[in-house]
């Protein structure tokens, strides 16, 4: 996920550097139960859509994420007073088929998409 952020390099060289892992909950995704992705994925049509987005919510809440920021190693690649952020995560491929084979493919991006803005703007990137 792309992030375009107004604020300058400068804000984020505070907290971070240039690429870093991060994950918002020591807890982490570990062996929880609400984390069994398979039983999910084997289950997915007797699940309702806000079952499904009640594990993503979890899910981005502890997951770790892949951030980099490339205009705090050149500065051109933002205009001033921007900042890009990369934010990534590793996620089931075989979920994803299925929300795609679903028809709400495009929801669920905007609905992973809001989720990871309030995990991260509730933790590292809290005003």
């Amino acid at each position: 996920m792309m992030i375009g952020v107004d604020e300058p390099p400068e804000k984020f060289k505070s907290i971070s550097n240039g690429h870093f892992f991060y994950t918002p909950s020591k807890k982490g995704l570990g062996e929880n139960p609400p984390f069994k992705t398979q039983v999910l994925i084997e289950n997915f049509e007797n699940n309702q859509k806000e079952k499904v987005l009640e594990w993503v919510d979890d899910y981005c809440r502890l997951t770790t994420y892949e951030i980099s920021i490339p205009p705090l190693r050149d500065r051109s690649l933002a205009p001033e007073g921007q900042t890009g952020l990369v934010v990534s995560f590793l996620f089931e491929f075989d979920l994803i088929k299925k929300i795609e084979e679903a028809g709400w493919y495009d929801e669920f991006k905007k609905e992973v998409e809001d989720r990871i803005l309030k995990t991260l703007g509730n933790s590292i990137y809290q005003e």
